[in-house]
């Protein structure tokens, strides 16, 4: 199944604005790897521990990850506060970034409350 030009041209341009951001991100102080999820405006990001690329989750949007992912950070950059259920269930709030290593097995816009 082919990918529509309007889908790669999203994906390439997508791809790039992470990239674009991965480079901003200033360095450690102890001089490691940065494991804060490169993000774009309107997603939720999830950094896998390891280091692969970032997986981005569209605002409004909710996301299964079956058999847990385990991740090093999470940025959130949509206008809605997220429920991230796992090893750990906790919220993130709108603009923030938790940098902690987690099992995810869910996301999924909050609805009031996250479960604990």
């Amino acid at each position: 199944m082919e990918m529509s030009r309007t889908r790669r041209a999203l994906a390439v341009t997508l791809a790039a604005a992470a990239a674009t951001v991965a480079t901003a991100l200033p360095a450690r102080a102890d001089g490691g790897p940065n494991t804060t999820a490169a993000c774009v405006v309107g997603y939720l990001c999830i950094q896998p521990a390891g280091g692969t690329s970032p997986i981005l989750v569209k605002e409004g949007a909710s996301q299964e990850f079956k058999g847990g992912l385990v991740a090093s950070s999470l940025t959130n950059l949509t206008k809605l506060d997220y429920c991230v259920t796992g090893s750990l269930n906790f919220g993130i709030a709108s603009g923030a970034t938790i940098n902690r290593i987690t099992t995810v097995n869910a996301v999924a816009p909050s609805k009031g409350a996250c479960l604990h």
